[in-house]
């Protein structure tokens, strides 16, 4: 080893031994990794490195003696890297506890599985028969596990928790790859006490013990790393476990349950939850907690808690409806829909401003983004709510008696405003055409629409709420396609919301109306103008070819031209009367 690394060691080692104040913890995370890197270069023997760094760190319990003679002899990696100019194990055994942690992360990312899997022969003084012991399973988890409880601040745990979650990741690309099976196979004596498990219960307990700790933790990144680690012990216990072991499901379920059991208003349950889906199927979660559907929607009171519950119902329902399809596939939708489909309802029809507001934002969205014909059955039920049939169908529509009674339960203005939040996310998600002809009865072009009466529109934009009314004029006003002439159905609902909302005299409501209005004469002009190119372009066409007629489309244009601008005259009038 040239004087440089030694150089390096000795800067490296300093900086693990200054002050936080002087260079800052970043810096120390750096060094340690530094490092490292540097016992990693000069490793010749996997073993004998693991020894010497776990006696350095403090890793090996107090009570056992290592049996050294088993461990093929080299010379000490931390003397040969100082160049005999500094005793790094000593320097190392009186760092800090967080100059500590900082060599054991570095240790995790630095240095080869092989090495952190190595199987050291040691005996406990009070036993006859030696057993093995693990750096990485069991030297650094636990070591990790600690520093998680006894953090200073709450910077400190940062950095532990994340300590541990690159020590899970390790676990895990260990146990894929097959590299701690490797070692076991040639480590494993016939001598041994008894066959070595890399992950047994007590170390899960440990790493549960921090996820549990830390999962609301005030730091937002720590919680970011506890939900990681968490998912990471979920896959490390699925690889462990046996073929027909059902000890794993069990502890899947325990793991549910107590998370089930936690109020709705706690944000962190709901990513730890997601995490479960796909180990607890959303059936058995349903069997565990059937208020499941309830308590989301009771987190849709917080708008800060709404995206965590959402993030998760996404996954709980794409998974429901898997399972369904697998065990089903002829009756999985209804089934899907009798089991969702009803609370979607009753959130969408609640009486609290805000869980309305994230179910028709959130929820709906998600639901229709997972079976879109979901929009016309929840716009059939919520138009059929009063027509309730005794055996528990309603013909028309194939809605369950559960729906149809939250529905019903409803009044008509809250009706209506569930209604328009179905057209509006229907629209937006490409499910709707542009104009209203498509969802009002007569539908187009002799198509059925979705079956909405003219009258609701009417009731809609001259509703009680001014969310509602703002709603329903932006599905009249505004148009997927910028030069699309306005309707007749559209143009008699302006006519008819008009003289309401003209008069309004809250400023947030004035404000919106005439930003959806602006759009709309935008819309206008851009349509008008489109017109005036076809009719130019008509004229000179049957110019050249002899006869001077309009083409049949121009005519239907122009009838509708003639319409809008009758509108502008009797609005351009009310204004000035």
């Amino acid at each position: 080893v040239g004087p440089e690394v030694s150089d390096i060691t000795r800067c490296l080692v300093d900086t693990l031994k200054s002050s936080i104040q002087s260079l800052g913890r970043d810096a120390s995370v750096a060094a340690g990794v530094g490092l490292a890197s540097l016992c990693r270069i000069s490793c010749s023997e996997a073993a004998a490195l693991a020894l010497e760094l776990a006696e350095a760190l403090k890793l090996l319990p107090e009570t056992v003696i290592v049996s050294k003679q088993e461990i093929a002899q080299s010379p000490s990696v931390l003397a040969t890297i100082s160049g005999g100019m500094l005793d790094v194990s000593e320097a190392l055994s009186s760092l800090s506890e967080f100059g500590r942690l900082c060599v054991i992360r570095g240790c995790l990312v630095a240095l080869p599985k092989m090495i952190i899997n190595v199987l050291l022969p040691i005996q406990d003084r009070m036993e006859s028969i030696p057993r093995y012991w693990s750096l990485l399973y069991d030297g650094v988890l636990p070591s990790l596990c600690r520093e998680c409880h006894v953090g200073v601040d709450g910077h400190y745990k940062y950095h532990a928790v994340t300590g541990l979650f690159i020590g899970m990741q390790q676990v895990k690309a260990s146990l894929v790859s097959k590299i701690t099976e490797q070692a076991i196979s040639q480590g494993q004596c016939e001598n041994m006490s008894r066959e070595y498990d890399p992950f047994p219960q007590t170390t899960e307990q440990m790493v549960l013990d921090v996820v549990w700790s830390n999962w609301e933790d005030p730091l937002v990144p720590t919680v970011k790393q506890v939900q990681g680690i968490f998912t990471l012990l979920m896959d490390v216990r699925q690889l462990c476990s046996r073929s027909g072991d059902h000890s794993v499901n069990k502890f899947f379920e325990d793991v549910a349950t107590k998370l089930l059991k936690v109020g709705s208003h706690r944000k962190g349950k709901y990513a730890l939850l997601k995490a479960l889906v796909s180990r607890v199927t959303p059936k058995r979660m349903l069997e565990l907690c059937p208020d499941i559907f309830e308590s989301i929607l009771i987190a849709f009171q917080d708008d800060s808690i709404c995206y965590a519950a959402c993030t998760f119902l996404k996954a709980f329902l794409s998974a429901l409806r898997t399972e369904l399809t697998k065990e089903s596939p002829q009756d999985s939708l209804e089934h899907w829909r009798k089991l969702w489909i009803p609370h979607l309802l009753k959130g969408m029809l609640s009486n609290s401003d805000h869980v309305r507001a994230n179910t028709n934002q959130h929820a709906l969205e998600l639901t229709l983004k997972i079976e879109p014909p979901c929009l016309d059955f929840l716009v059939h039920t919520i138009l059929a709510g009063s027509n309730i049939r005794n055996d528990g169908e309603n013909t028309s529509t194939g809605s369950s008696i559960a729906s149809l009674e939250v529905v019903r339960a409803s009044s008509a203005e809250q009706r209506v405003a569930a209604v328009i939040a179905c057209v509006k996310m229907g629209r937006a998600l490409g499910l709707v055409s542009g104009d209203l002809e498509s969802v009002v009865l007569e539908g187009v072009n002799g198509k059925d629409g979705l079956g909405v009466p003219r009258a609701l529109f009417e009731s809609a934009v001259t509703h009680l709420e001014e969310s509602i009314r703002i709603d329903a004029l932006e599905l009249v006003c505004c148009h997927s396609k910028s030069t699309a002439l306005p309707t007749e159905l559209e143009l008699a609902l302006l006519r008819h919301s008009l003289p309401l909302n003209m008069r309004c005299t809250a400023s947030s409501f004035r404000n919106k109306w005439t930003s959806v209005f602006r759009k709309f004469l935008a819309r206008c002009r851009a349509s008008m103008d489109k017109i005036n190119v076809q009719k130019r372009a008509q004229a000179k066409h049957d110019e050249n070819r002899g006869y001077g007629r309009v083409g049949k489309g121009t005519v239907s244009s122009s009838e509708l031209a003639y319409s809008v601008q009758e509108f502008m005259e009797s609005l351009i009038g009310s204004l000035l009367n």
